[in-house]
C-alpha cells in the first residue's frame, strides 16, 4: 500500500527545517547543560540520565509512527527498530531508576542490563 504525500513540498521544507533547529536547539542546550553540571553533581545528573533519554524517547516514537505507516517488508524493518528502539529506552529508564534509587553506586547486573541485551536480539 503507497501512502500520498500528504505535505506539499514547501510545507515538508518547513517541517525539516523546524525539526533541524530543534535538534540543534536540544544539542546547544544538552551541551550548556553538560558544562554547567561540571560544578553541580545533582545537574550533572540530571542531566546524563534524565535529559539524555529525551532523544530515544522521541527516536522510539518517530518509529512507531513509521511502522505505521510503512508496509511490506519495510514494516517490519521498522517494527523491529521500533521494539529494539523500546528496550533500549527501558534499559536507560531502568538503569536511571537505580542511579537515583540505590545509595552508592548501582548493583551490578542489573535488570537494565537485561534490556540491553534483549535489544540486540532485535
Amino acid at each position: 500500500m503507497v501512502h500520498e504525500d500528504r505535505v506539499s513540498p514547501g510545507g515538508r521544507d518547513r517541517v525539516l527545517l523546524g525539526f533541524a533547529l530543534g535538534c540543534l536547539g536540544w544539542l546547544l542546550l544538552y551541551a550548556a547543560l553538560t558544562y554547567l553540571g561540571r560544578d553541580s553533581p545533582s545537574l550533572a545528573r540530571f542531566t546524563g540520565e534524565i535529559l539524555y533519554l529525551v532523544p530515544i524517547a522521541a527516536f522510539v516514537g518517530l518509529s512507531r509512527y513509521a511502522a505505521k505507516r510503512a508496509s511490506g517488508r519495510d514494516r517490519t524493518a521498522w517494527r523491529l527498530l521500533f521494539t529494539a528502539s523500546l528496550l533500549w529506552l527501558a534499559g536507560d529508564l531502568t538503569w536511571a531508576y537505580y542511579v537515583y534509587t540505590t545509595p552508592g553506586s548501582p548493583p551490578v547486573p542489573t535488570l537494565a542490563d537485561l534490556f540491553y541485551l534483549l535489544r540486540y536480539v532485535f
